[in-house]
């Protein structure tokens, strides 16, 4: 627990979830950030941000979306960010500033999941 936010994050099938609840402000956006990097960076497919207990979501929470939005669009092997906002408030903001245009946005972390595709299958060998 960090101030008035808990972040936790697993894996599933090779995509990073992260799952925060509590207040996303000015002051705790910083710590999902680093765990978004975190995920990141242990992920094989697509990070899935599940924000569906977030109370609160400033500004900066928005800065840290679409940074992250921005940096897994840099990686190899065409992977996305999946957020999960069922309702009020986060829904609201991302459908105000227009990121629900560019960002997937879920109900529910299944439903997320779900639309990771499926991993590629492994290269053959050329060697006979």
């Amino acid at each position: 627990m960090l101030g008035s936010i808990t972040i936790t994050s697993g894996a599933h099938c090779g995509s990073s979830v992260v799952t925060v609840a509590g207040e996303l402000d000015v002051y705790t956006a910083p710590a999902l950030r680093d765990r978004l990097a975190e995920a990141f960076a242990a992920a094989e497919r697509d990070l899935v941000c599940d924000l569906s207990a977030v109370t609160y979501f400033d500004s900066t929470a928005i800065g840290v979306l679409v940074g992250a939005f921005k940096k897994v669009r840099t990686l190899a092997g065409q992977r996305e960010l999946r957020v999960v906002a069922p309702c009020d408030p986060v829904r609201k903001v991302l459908r105000l500033t227009g990121l629900d245009q560019v960002i997937f946005v879920y109900a529910t972390t299944a439903e997320a999941l779900a639309a990771v595709p499926p991993a590629a299958p492994p290269a053959k060998d050329p060697t006979p």
